[in-house]
């Protein structure tokens, strides 16, 4: 199995308990990203011999531009408001696996338009990830329902939702 791209964010512990857990054998262990700590997970990548493969981004502003090539998003934060990291993954049509927080619930459909896992549950959000890559129908089910219900999310819904509940006037 081969990923395309692997972009971590300062945030993105997860996918490194996925690429240890899964593709060199060795025992899932969980980085926290943090500056301390890139070094170890730079070595970690380097010794799993996929610097083609992950790309350490650090803080970004066209974040846009590297959703288009992400094959699946993974959120695992412990709370959330209204992610619009989701929201941006959904409408992009990259398939989302997320920790279960008050801000995933809201968007993500258990099993419909994307997947919900505990928190600390790494193994099951790598199971799911792989499970969304390697099933293409799945892939595509996903893609598909998260993009319609993530419309209602878009600039031009959001305004019409606030001019009818606050009475804006559109210019």
């Amino acid at each position: 199995f081969y990923f395309r791209h692997v972009l971590l964010p300062l945030s993105g512990t997860v996918l490194v308990s996925i690429l240890c857990g899964h593709f060199s054998g060795v025992q899932s262990r969980y980085f926290p990203i943090s500056h301390r700590e890139k070094e170890n997970l730079e070595n970690l990548i380097k010794s799993l011999r996929l610097t083609e493969n992950i790309k350490m981004l650090g803080y970004v502003t066209n974040l846009q531009e590297y959703q288009k090539i992400a094959d699946v998003s993974v959120s695992c934060s412990k709370r959330e408001g209204l992610p619009l990291n989701i929201v941006e993954a959904m409408l992009s049509g990259t398939p989302v696996v997320a920790s279960v927080n008050r801000g995933h619930r809201e968007l993500i459909q258990n099993g419909k338009n994307g997947f919900l896992i505990d928190v600390n549950d790494c193994e099951r959000i790598a199971d799911k990830v792989l499970k969304i890559l390697t099933d293409k129908q799945l892939y595509g089910e996903i893609q598909k329902n998260a993009n319609t219900y993530a419309q209602a999310y878009t600039f031009r819904n959001v305004k019409r939702e606030l001019t009818k509940v606050y009475g804006f006037k559109d210019e």
